[in-house]
């Protein structure tokens, strides 16, 4: 592409929000709880205030990475599902952080 000449970014985004729509089986999707907030009477005249957010990975728009899904416990590739590669804390091996950007070309159709 020829980022030198004008375009356009589109973002495709799928907002989260508290009852957004998701699939059955990964409701309730997102939950958002306050849990710093602004109080009279604290020390200091400046306060903070902030939330912690959970929700599933299949909610609002996503790419699912090729870790995703695993047949006869092998991934993409052949990688074998192990304790090395699923971790406590996420997978080792072909995460969404190794997929690049996705910029390319569109063309735009006008239905309404």
């Amino acid at each position: 592409m020829d980022f030198t000449s004008p375009f356009r970014v589109y973002d495709l985004e799928q907002p989260r929000y508290a009852g957004a729509p998701v699939f059955p089986s990964h409701v309730p999707g997102l939950v958002y709880s306050l849990h710093r907030r602004h109080e009279q009477g604290a020390s200091e005249a400046r306060t903070s205030a902030s939330g912690i957010v959970f929700m599933a990975e299949h909610s609002g728009t996503h790419i699912d990475a090729l870790c995703h899904q695993a047949e006869d416990m092998h991934l993409y590739g052949g990688q074998e599902v192990n304790l090395r590669v699923q971790t406590p804390t996420g997978f080792t091996a072909l995460g969404v952080e190794t997929i690049p950007p996705l910029v390319t070309r569109g063309v735009l159709l006008d239905v309404a």
